[in-house]
């Protein structure tokens, strides 16, 4: 006989919705200086706020400064939390994996 065992994650991934702008060297292209809507998934210790300083250094690290987010909920255990949409699905694995991703949404703002 099988049993499911649930495994408690220490951590949540918290996402983030938001504005940023692209600097001079950005590693995916975009052009320095358009602002970008995006969404940061974010995934920290089981129960913390997120750290605005650690924030703005990881934004910094991926090309965009001047970020502008907000809160936008706080995911748990809930991987099929955005539904049939694959790009969040994947981002909020990667962030589980590699403590962050960033969701580029469509033209310049």
């Amino acid at each position: 006989m099988c049993v499911q065992q649930t495994i408690d994650r220490p951590f949540d991934v918290s996402v983030f919705q938001g504005s940023a702008v692209s600097d001079d060297k950005h590693p995916l292209g975009y052009v320095a200086g358009e602002r970008h809507d995006l969404i940061l998934f974010l995934r920290q210790p089981k129960g913390n706020p997120a750290d605005p300083v650690a924030i703005e250094k990881l934004m910094r690290h991926a090309g965009w400064r001047k970020s502008m987010l907000s809160l936008l909920m706080v995911l748990s255990d809930r991987a099929d939390a955005f539904g049939i949409d694959r790009a969040l699905q994947d981002s909020y694995q990667n962030a589980l994996k590699d403590g962050a991703a960033v969701v580029v949404c469509g033209e310049p703002a």
